[in-house]
């Protein structure tokens, strides 16, 4: 290790913080920050909400003050770390986070980028407990190791990480702006190829091309056809026409029945004339594809 650094846990180099109960002052609003609202991509607090302190959920315990850094113990492998700006000074958060207040001498977006690092993390990952939500616990952060330089050197080393930092936010911005521009050049190019038509082009309606089409015709031909074989179809003009038909011809008296759902001898004649008229009437909801 440098001359002049040393090893310190994060508890050595925070200070208290505070909680707070906002029922207590039922009338009184805040701004809550709640676990779901830092970015793990900007790690800045995106949104609040306000509230008053009867309305304040049970998780809301924690004061924070400007220049706090907050990191969510909830899924912390997500890294959803914040620096409290200004205009949150003395607000709440939610009891998923940990709370770091530096102490004097120590720069406050030091102990920021430190929560970055790979060890860090990798530690975090290990003491994570829960499948649902996995989480660790404010004394796990705590108890976490963290090499201290001088304060200026602290300093020099935030110079270099926001700069690297305010890089990479500008690579992404050209890389978001590179993608809309593409997409805008292909949907500029896909409607060009159907405005501007060629020999030999035609137009047709969607509905009616599909419903002349030999394929579609086919495929609900199939479909009727397994329909149809379930229940045994007797003999009628249309349905020899799709090469279906059976029939099954019982004589009672002078009357003659035909049913496709092969009745048992128990079954009456009217019965089975029904049974018929009912089978038809299934038959004609997929008949009208056709027609």
């Amino acid at each position: 290790m440098k001359a002049g650094w040393e090893t310190k846990t994060l508890g050595e180099i925070l200070q208290k913080t505070e909680t707070i109960n906002p029922l207590l002052t039922p009338d009184a609003e805040f701004d809550y920050i709640d676990v779901s609202r830092v970015s793990n991509t900007t790690f800045e607090i995106e949104e609040t909400q306000r509230l008053k302190g009867q309305d304040a959920p049970s998780r809301a315990r924690k004061m924070v003050r400007t220049n706090d850094i907050i990191f969510a113990t909830i899924r912390p492998t997500l890294q959803r770390i914040a620096i409290v700006p200004a205009h949150l000074d003395q607000q709440v958060c939610s009891t998923g986070y940990f709370v770091l207040r530096p102490k004097q001498g120590i720069d406050h977006r030091f102990v920021f980028y430190s929560l970055f690092t790979e060890s860090f993390i990798g530690q975090m990952e290990s003491l994570q407990k829960g499948a649902s939500y996995p989480a660790v616990t404010d004394g796990d952060v705590r108890a976490q190791v963290m090499p201290v330089p001088p304060l200026a050197e602290q300093e020099r080393i935030v110079g270099v990480l926001d700069e690297a930092f305010a890089g990479l936010a500008t690579a992404q911005a050209h890389a978001e702006q590179n993608l809309k521009n593409a997409r805008a050049l292909f949907d500029s190019h896909l409607h060009a190829v159907f405005t501007q038509r060629g020999p030999g082009w035609v137009e047709k309606h969607l509905k009616r091309s599909a419903r002349r089409s030999p394929t579609a015709r086919i495929k609900r031909r199939r479909i009727l056809m397994r329909a149809l074989s379930f229940f045994h179809p007797a003999t009628s003009p249309a349905e020899q026409s799709i090469g279906t038909a059976s029939s099954i011809s019982t004589r009672s008296s002078t009357l003659k029945c035909t049913s496709g759902l092969r009745p048992d001898s128990t079954t009456s004649c009217s019965q089975r004339m029904e049974l018929l008229a009912w089978r038809r009437s299934l038959i004609a909801i997929p008949f009208s594809i056709f027609t």
